[in-house]
């Protein structure tokens, strides 16, 4: 089983929905990148590296160690980001919920933040209690391209220590 939109219940003859300023072009969603359904993308991740690969995650920050893993090995094997966009979208959603969850962090569309024009952002970003807002989807998809530069684990570290 390959994660995949099949993954995902749900129609798949629907109309593609509007996602604004993307990294990838090769993203295709089965649902709509907002706020509501994030946690979703996330639980999917969750559900496909216990069925498929035997590995529990759980939400704590400890498991991502695994989740940088997973992306290290994506960029090791020099994987398009647009072949894995699915899933590198899921893994944002997912590294997201963990930071949201330690750091009290708060989902919101991109078109609501007060952003200069050029900068670019998935179509969902995270505001933290100090103001800050993160995109820890466009992370994922930096980690599988850049490796070790955009280390998970550091990226955590310095958001957890700027906002504590």
């Amino acid at each position: 089983m390959n994660f995949s939109r099949e993954s995902f219940d749900t129609n798949l003859n629907a109309a593609k929905p509007e996602y604004g300023n993307m990294l990838t072009k090769g993203i295709n969603l089965p649902y709509m990148p907002t706020p509501d359904n994030i946690l979703t993308y996330a639980d999917k991740f969750v559900h496909f590296m216990g069925k498929i690969k035997s590995i529990e995650l759980d939400y704590a920050v400890s498991s991502l160690a695994v989740v940088d893993a997973v992306l290290e090995g994506f960029y090791s094997r020099k994987e398009s980001p647009d072949q894995n966009a699915l899933m590198l979208f899921s893994i944002g959603c997912y590294i997201g919920e963990v930071i949201g969850r330690k750091c009290n962090g708060k989902w919101m569309n991109a078109r609501d933040c007060d952003w200069p024009e050029r900068v670019t952002s998935m179509a969902v970003v995270m505001k933290l209690p100090s103001g800050l807002f993160i995109d820890p989807i466009a992370k994922a998809y930096r980690r599988s391209y850049y490796g070790d530069a955009e280390s998970i684990g550091v990226y955590y570290m310095e958001l957890v220590s700027a906002n504590s």
